[in-house]
């Protein structure tokens, strides 16, 4: 198998590698494809088949549309000409396809409206509206019941996010960051996460346009551990906001956020502050993909301004889907 046919969290060999781990990453890893490529081939089967049943067969063109949508809903993005570098990308990037992916996930629908295509249509739509429909469902049951706060307002690093105690977390899979990064930049203003403080984005030192800053706060949030890390020394801070100095603890944090899982990260993150049972209780959703932040409590953060860690929701498995 081929590093861009392989699922982007397993795109590295360093893994296979290590004695002992090798074998269970590799097993994990063909678990993980099989599982996962017949659960969305089922879907795509069934979906043909109902339109069979109405005395029509699916056209190569329907397919093809359908077969797109699957892909992007389930983290697949192509880069197109990229995709010949998507290993030498993953250096730099963090999950560049499952970026691209939920860039592209509307353009299946876009397509089938150009092409007049009613039942691609009727698919992408209705499992575009379930998703965002579902999303604010929860988002109104748990401020209702404030089992959780979940915060409205799209300047807000939290916008979307449940929020308990000092820590939150992102059920919309990826989509989150773009929504809010494109609201500040539309608007030219953020909203201070701890103070709830709304105030004018600085502007870039290049254009001059508050513009500039957003763009250039999203695409670090966007990097891989290596180079992350490498702007987070130059800059002398996180991209949180907490200062990174010389010593053990600095080193040993560097080393935890750029090395552990991100499952690992998130719980000891949250056991950090909120306790071990707490973050038992928080480890299936992140298991499952759920994003976390935590904050540190204001007695601990001693002139930080912002999470100790933001933690992106890790990539869907990519996947092809056979269409004959």
């Amino acid at each position: 198998m081929t590093p861009t046919a392989r699922e982007e969290v397993f795109i590295s060999d360093l893994a296979n590698r290590i004695p002992i781990i090798k074998d269970i990453v590799r097993a994990s890893s063909r678990i993980h494809n099989t599982f996962l490529n017949e659960m969305r081939y089922n879907v795509m089967k069934d979906i043909v088949r109902a339109w069979e049943k109405t005395g029509t067969a699916a056209s190569d063109q329907e397919l093809d549309i359908l077969a797109r949508h699957l892909n992007f809903a389930t983290g697949r993005g192509t880069l197109g000409p990229a995709n010949r570098i998507a290993r030498e990308l993953s250096a730099v990037l963090f999950a560049p396809r499952f970026l691209a992916s939920r860039l592209e996930a509307p353009l299946p629908t876009l397509e089938a409206i150009v092409k007049r295509e009613p039942r691609v249509l009727r698919e992408t739509a209705r499992d575009l509206l379930a998703f965002v429909g579902t999303g604010m469902m929860i988002a109104t049951l748990l401020n209702k019941t404030k089992a959780a706060k979940v915060e409205t307002d799209a300047r807000s690093a939290a916008f979307g996010r449940a929020r308990v105690g000092n820590t939150t977390w992102d059920y919309w899979g990826g989509f989150q960051p773009l929504a809010r990064y494109t609201w500040q930049a539309v608007t030219g203003r953020s909203k201070n996460v701890r103070t709830g403080k709304v105030s004018k984005i600085q502007p870039g030192p290049l254009t001059g346009a508050s513009d500039e800053t957003v763009l250039w706060r999203f695409i670090r949030t966007k990097l891989a551990p290596g180079p992350g890390l490498a702007i987070d020394i130059r800059a002398g801070k996180t991209i949180g906001g907490q200062k990174l100095e010389p010593g053990m603890e600095s080193v040993e944090r560097v080393a935890r956020n750029t090395l552990l899982p991100l499952f690992v990260q998130d719980m000891l993150d949250v056991a950090e502050e909120e306790g071990w049972a707490t973050a038992a209780a928080g480890a299936v959703p992140s298991f499952a993909g759920v994003g976390v932040t935590v904050f540190e409590d204001a007695d601990k953060r001693r002139g930080t301004s912002g999470p100790i860690r933001i933690t992106p929701a890790p990539p869907s498995p990519p996947i092809r889907v056979p269409v004959r």
